[in-house]
């Protein structure tokens, strides 16, 4: 039985691209030109990469659960996943790299050109000193290769062993969370992040609504609770009524979010028009281009006073629109024809050969 589409899981993609290219964009008009737009200067995070996080887990597991403890998987799976974050990001990374090289005065910071940047940015892998990778969004994505990695020990036949280091990975990540597990290392903290306790309550919300969706009216009410959940942290953060850390509310947030949308998904049938199911495939290229895009904008603005002419909401709504609008154009033109491309050259296999395929010889006529 094939797969279900996810509608409605496919276009909350989108959550986390918009509302990260909102908050962005309010912060390079706030240094840029000093406007605060829905005062959002005074929020440190969106939370929008929190839900990607959770997102991450909840999807990798729907896709893959029944090939689990089948090591015959685990080689197209590492392809899939190769293909769906490195080639996009690589040329991304080193289009950036010219235009700092070319424009350092304006758009560099002094160290992507170092080879250590160079080495840990390109792969994608943590670095003791902290440093950040040329696309600076891209930080989220080392973390989500580590879940990628750590998730493919489960096509092994070792499944108690696996299991039991799922396990204890967790538990000293949650021990690190709560201070338990002392380290101001980058790399301890690394191995340890809140992220990876987002990562699992993914995997284990995708489980629960495998095994035993909620009924569509529980998943409507769990949904408008996950979505209430991101306001309520960021007007909680700022008026400080609970004590609660930013990264939990979120955490729990989205959790919701994707028991509701998830469970309505496997009740219902859902169809969403073309725009909103574009813009869900879209969100990984909008994601990854947007901040490199806002830079531009920025530095355009201001050479051209343009924002002394449109003023401060007009300019951060062009931006927002502007960069999103970036975003779908890599997708349309870059992502989907190169993840097509590499697909078809190193998964796709090719149809076995039929007897009416092979040319018979020709008999010579009597």
């Amino acid at each position: 039985m094939p797969r279900k589409k996810l509608a409605l899981i496919q276009f909350s993609r989108a959550l986390v691209p918009l509302m990260v290219v909102t908050f962005h964009a309010a912060a390079s008009v706030m240094y840029y030109f000093d406007f605060d737009f829905l005062g959002l200067s005074v929020y440190p995070l969106s939370g929008g990469v929190n839900y990607f996080f959770t997102l991450t887990g909840f999807m990798v597991f729907y896709i893959y659960y029944k090939k689990l403890a089948h090591r015959e998987e685990l080689r197209p799976y590492l392809l899939q996943r190769f293909i769906r974050i490195y080639p996009l990001y690589w040329i991304l990374s080193f289009l950036w790299l010219m235009v700092i090289i070319l424009l350092p005065a304006h758009f560099g910071v002094g160290h992507e050109t170092e080879a250590a940047t160079l080495w840990y940015s390109l792969l994608l892998l943590p670095s003791s000193q902290a440093l950040d990778p040329i696309l600076l969004v891209a930080w989220s994505l080392i973390h989500t290769v580590l879940f990628y990695a750590v998730f493919a020990l489960l096509f092994l036949k070792q499944q108690r062993l696996i299991k039991g280091f799922f396990v204890i990975w967790m538990a000293g990540s949650l021990l690190y969370a709560l201070g338990f597990i002392p380290g101001e290392q980058e790399l301890v903290y690394f191995a340890f992040s809140q992220y990876n306790l987002m990562f699992a309550a993914g995997i284990a919300s995708a489980w629960l609504v495998l095994r035993a969706p909620f009924p569509a009216g529980v998943g409507w009410l769990l949904t408008a609770a996950g979505l209430a959940g991101f306001p309520l942290t960021w007007a909680n953060y700022h008026y400080e009524w609970l004590p609660l850390a930013f990264d939990l509310t979120t955490g729990a947030a989205s959790v919701l979010l994707l028991l509701g949308l998830g469970s309505i998904d496997l009740r219902k049938d859902i169809y969403l028009p073309q725009a909103l199911d574009y813009l869900g495939r879209a969100a990984f290229s909008i994601y990854l281009s947007h901040l490199v895009l806002l830079d531009i904008f920025s530095e355009l603005f201001a050479a051209l006073s343009l924002f002394d002419l449109l003023g401060g909401w007009v300019t951060t709504l062009l931006f927002i629109l502007l960069s999103s609008a970036g975003g779908c154009l890599v997708y349309s033109y870059m992502e989907r024809p190169l993840t097509s491309y590499l697909k078809k050259r190193l998964i796709t296999k090719p149809a076995p050969l039929t007897n009416r395929s092979v040319q018979q010889p020709r008999t010579s006529a009597k």
